[in-house]
C-alpha cells in the first residue's frame, strides 16, 4: 500500500492522482465433481393394489447407462486426441483430483464417444470422398522460405483456397473459376 498521509520531501497532505493497473495472468486448475441425478420414485398409496413402484425417466445421457456427462467425455477425448495425452498420464491427473478411474474405463469412454459420433463421421467421410479437391490452409504454402510447388491447374472449380491462392499470386486459372 503506498503512503498516503504526508509527503515524504515537505510533510505536506498527499493528495490521489488516479489508479494504475497491473494484469495478470491466474490459473484456475480443473475440476472433478461427483453430478447426482434425483429422481422421483411413485407407488399407489394404497397398500393392498399389485402396481409396481414408477420411476422418473433418466435424462439423455451422450453415452447410455453410462457414467460420465458430456463434459468428462469431452474432457477425456479432447486430452487424448487434441492434446496427445495417453490414458494413464490422464488417469493419474484425474487421481490427483481424487477421482480413481480405471484407465480401460478411460479407452471405453473414448470408444462410446466414436461410437456416438459414427453417423457423423460417416457424413463427413461421404462429403470428402466425394470431393475431387480437399481443401487446406494456404498459409505454409504461401510463407515458406523455399519454392513451393502448387499445381493449381489441377485444381477442382470447387477449390475456394486454390482459387484464392491463384487470385494472391496473380495466376490465371481457367479450372479454379
Amino acid at each position: 500500500k503506498a503512503q498516503t498521509e504526508s509527503c515524504a520531501e515537505c510533510g505536506l497532505p498527499m493528495k490521489s492522482l488516479g489508479t494504475e493497473t497491473t494484469t495478470l495472468l491466474g490459473y484456475v486448475p480443473a475440476s472433478v465433481y461427483i453430478k447426482e441425478l434425483v429422481r422421483p420414485k411413485y407407488c399407489c398409496s394404497d397398500p393392498t393394489c399389485p402396481s409396481k413402484p414408477i420411476l422418473a425417466a433418466m435424462p439423455p445421457l451422450p453415452v447410455p447407462k453410462g457414467s460420465a456427462d458430456a463434459g468428462m467425455l469431452a474432457h477425456v477425448v479432447l486430452s487424448k486426441f487434441g492434446d496427445h495425452q495417453p490414458l494413464y498420464r490422464l488417469r493419474d491427473i484425474l487421481k490427483r483430483h481424487g477421482i480413481t478411474i480405471a484407465e480401460s474405463t478411460l479407452g471405453d469412454w473414448c470408444e462410446q464417444v466414436a461410437t456416438v459420433f459414427g453417423p457423423l463421421y460417416g457424413i463427413l467421410k461421404q462429403a470428402v470422398l466425394a470431393s475431387r479437391v480437399l481443401q487446406t490452409d494456404g498459409e505454409d504454402m504461401v510463407n515458406r522460405e523455399h519454392d513451393c510447388y502448387f499445381s493449381a491447374s489441377h485444381a477442382a472449380k470447387d477449390s475456394g483456397i486454390a482459387l484464392k491462392l491463384a487470385q494472391q499470386a496473380g495466376l490465371s486459372l481457367p479450372l479454379a473459376r
